[in-house]
């Protein structure tokens, strides 16, 4: 306990002196405070708590927004190909799957 009536970590670490014939004479104790380090463990892993359910809520919620929303929303690749199409696609387009759509976009594209 600390003085001001705290409780604190503290790690102790010792060692048996021994003479000549092994016997133990003596020892060497020393104690040292881990109370900054327990307590920032802590509060470390209560924020790896708080920061796994703000990703759990934040990806529910973009769940969501892909289900719901009436606007037409894609996943494009970096080599420009659909990876994933929301339902507004469908409600408003009628497709209902990526292949015609990019088939029916290269075409369009090719007319102009």
């Amino acid at each position: 306990m600390r003085g001001d009536g705290r409780d604190a970590f503290v790690r102790l670490i010792a060692a048996a002196i021994r003479d000549e014939a092994g016997r133990v004479v003596g020892g060497v104790v020393a104690s040292l405070d881990i109370d900054r380090e327990r307590r920032a463990e802590a509060a470390l892993r209560d924020l790896n708590e708080t920061l796994e359910h703000q990703v759990e809520a934040r990806t529910a919620e973009l769940d969501r927004v892909w289900r719901n929303s009436r606007d037409l929303l894609v996943v494009v690749g970096v080599d420009g190909v659909f990876r994933a199409i929301n339902a507004a696609w469908t409600t408003i387009l009628g497709y209902g799957n990526i292949g015609p759509i990019l088939l029916d976009l290269r075409y369009q594209l090719n007319r102009s």
